[in-house]
Parts: C-alpha cells; sequence; structure tokens
C-alpha cells in the first residue's frame, strides 16, 4: 500500500462517496425495536473519479441502537488487512473531518476479522458542525438527499482522535482504499444530550429593539461537552462582506473575547460557520453577564482578544438574555 495525504482525491471523496453500496444487506431499523443495522464497504477510486464499492473486498456489519443515553454498538469487519490496528469513527464532513469523533479500535486477526464494540457518549448524530446534518449541505443530496452520520473503518495510523481528525490516506496505485465506508448515513438520538438554537438579529442601536424584516441568524450549539460545537447560519447580510461569530463578555470593548469563526457572505448574502472550540465553559468568570452573549460582527472589527471598531447597524446580536454552555472536558 501507498500512503498519501490525499487532498485532490478526498474533495472527490466527500462529493461521491456516499454512493449507496449495491451490495448492501438490510440496512436501517430491525423491525419497530430501536436496533439498527448498518453495512459498511471497501470502495476504490474509479478512473471515472467516482467511488465504487470493490467487488469481493472488506465489508463489516454495525449493530446499534438508535437512542439512548450513549451510543452503543458492535461491529464485526471481515477480510481487511491481517493483523493491523483500525479505528471505527464518526466522520463529519468536509474533509479532513475536524470534529470526529473515535468510538474504538481493534487488531484484526491473521483472517483480516475484526470485532469492535463499545458504549460512547457522542451526543446526538450528525453533529451540528456536519454538513450531511442539513439538507442543504448533505453529500448525499444528488443521492437520495438524506442527513446522517457517516461511520467508518479506517487505519489507525490515519486519524488523530485527540485531534479529532483525519490525519492520513492510503490508498494504492490502482486507487484502493483499505477501509470500509458507510453504505447508509445514520442517526442517533442521544436522550440525555441536549443541543439548543439561538437567534441572533439586527438589531436597532437607538434603542435595541430587532429590526422587523433585517438580518438574522440561527445557532446551533450543545449546551456541555468537552468541546463547544456549534453550526451557525444567518441571511440578508451584505454580499462580499467578511463576518466573524464571537464570544463577547461585557464590558465593552470586550477583553477576552472568543472569535469563533470568520466567513465571508455570498452573493445572497448568506453566511455559514461550523466548528468546535475549546473554549471553557460561558460565560467565562471575567464576564460581567450571567449568560454568554453571541454576536456576529464585521471581521475588520474585531481583534484577537476584544472589540476594535463599532458598527453594530452591520451586527446580529444576541436573543436576551443569552447562552449557557458547561465545558465537561478536562
Amino acid at each position: 500500500m501507498k500512503k498519501v495525504i490525499a487532498i485532490a482525491v478526498a474533495v472527490v471523496f466527500v462529493l461521491v462517496l456516499g454512493v449507496p453500496a449495491v451490495f448492501a444487506g438490510n440496512n436501517g431499523q430491525a423491525g419497530k425495536s430501536n436496533t439498527a443495522h448498518l453495512y459498511m464497504y471497501q470502495k476504490y477510486l474509479a478512473p471515472d473519479g467516482k467511488w465504487n464499492v470493490y467487488p469481493g473486498g472488506a465489508w463489516g456489519k454495525m449493530t446499534y441502537f438508535m437512542s439512548g443515553t450513549e451510543f452503543s454498538f458492535v461491529m464485526n469487519g471481515h477480510g481487511l488487512a491481517p493483523s493491523m490496528e483500525y479505528t471505527l469513527i464518526y466522520y463529519p464532513d468536509p474533509w479532513p473531518g475536524h470534529g470526529l469523533m473515535g468510538l474504538a479500535s481493534g487488531t484484526t486477526d491473521a483472517s483480516g476479522d475484526v470485532t469492535i464494540e463499545a458504549v460512547v457518549d457522542t451526543g446526538d448524530l450528525p453533529a451540528p458542525y456536519d454538513m450531511n446534518a442539513y439538507p442543504a449541505t448533505t453529500t448525499y443530496k444528488n443521492i437520495d438527499g438524506s442527513t446522517g452520520a457517516k461511520i467508518w473503518l479506517v487505519l489507525s495510523s490515519d486519524v488523530d482522535c485527540g485531534a479529532r481528525m483525519m490525519t492520513g490516506w492510503t490508498i494504492d496505485s490502482e486507487g484502493l482504499v483499505p477501509y470500509l465506508f458507510e453504505s447508509k448515513l445514520v442517526m442517533f438520538d442521544d436522550t440525555d444530550y441536549n443541543v439548543a438554537t439561538w437567534n441572533l438579529w439586527q438589531k436597532n442601536p437607538a434603542d435595541w429593539s430587532i429590526v422587523v424584516g433585517g438580518s438574522s441568524g440561527i445557532l446551533t450549539y450543545n449546551l456541555a461537552g468537552p468541546t463547544f460545537d456549534f453550526a451557525f447560519d444567518a441571511q440578508k447580510l451584505t454580499p462580499g462582506t467578511g463576518y466573524t461569530l464571537i464570544y463577547f463578555p461585557d464590558p465593552y470593548p470586550g477583553t477576552g473575547l472568543i472569535p469563533l469563526g470568520t466567513c465571508t457572505a455570498d452573493a445572497n448574502g448568506h453566511v455559514s460557520i461550523a466548528g468546535m472550540k475549546d473554549i471553557g465553559s460561558l460565560p467565562a468568570p471575567y464576564d460581567a453577564n450571567a449568560a454568554a452573549k453571541m454576536w456576529l460582527v464585521l471581521s475588520g472589527d474585531v481583534g484577537t482578544d476584544h472589540m476594535t471598531g463599532w458598527n453594530p447597524d452591520s451586527y446580529l446580536f444576541e436573543e436576551d438574555p443569552g447562552i449557557v454552555y458547561t465545558d465537561t472536558g478536562p
């Protein structure tokens, strides 16, 4: 096998790897139970740029619970490289899968078989920062339009579960990848893991009332976790203008503010920012507020840790009173 960090391949991969496996078994819910099945297959990059199931290649089957306090599963893989360590992961697009989760690892036997079983506190799957979570951005939009989470079995040497991203891409000269890929997106409902949404609005600086028909946005985020995971979408902004989503601690100029992400509004005035940040609990101890303010501001008005300009007519401000997030990490 030839190991490469194949960014060009990965781009194609994001776009077309979701093609359902033609050899798939009975994916999905088992009867009316809480149990579901996912078949996984080895794939190769064909000369036409499409990813296809490799006939006679490695395959696997994962059985999992569709809801619960934790993601519980068992995965059996067959026909893999012998005596190699593999890691089962949740992979959120786009490449390199920032925010991916290592579910569990195992080493194949001499026949290339492996069983991986675990119970993991993942929160809802897909996560809010995954482009496959939304109909407008899912990589399955030209296949069946489905949304959900991608589950892969990859070589442990190609993934950094601490940094939560892919760091390698193993592929041979014929385009064959020694991983197992999903034949369907999956959904998991974490019954004790709350995900919340919060509105941001354009406001009138004279009295801070919401501008009727003005620009607005929606922030989706986790209430607790080792990182602050979020997705933000806004519309009716100024096309071609750079915006930054920030946590703003009072008093002004917001010393200690945290930039969460930056994006330039498209031709329709839309921005989309998503990510995961190790920022500690919100609000921060130095914040005068009992809840955290989230603002979308002009990128030119914000420095690394405080506001450097003030053009409130162009900002989106939090819906009172703000949000609270609990950092559960070490």
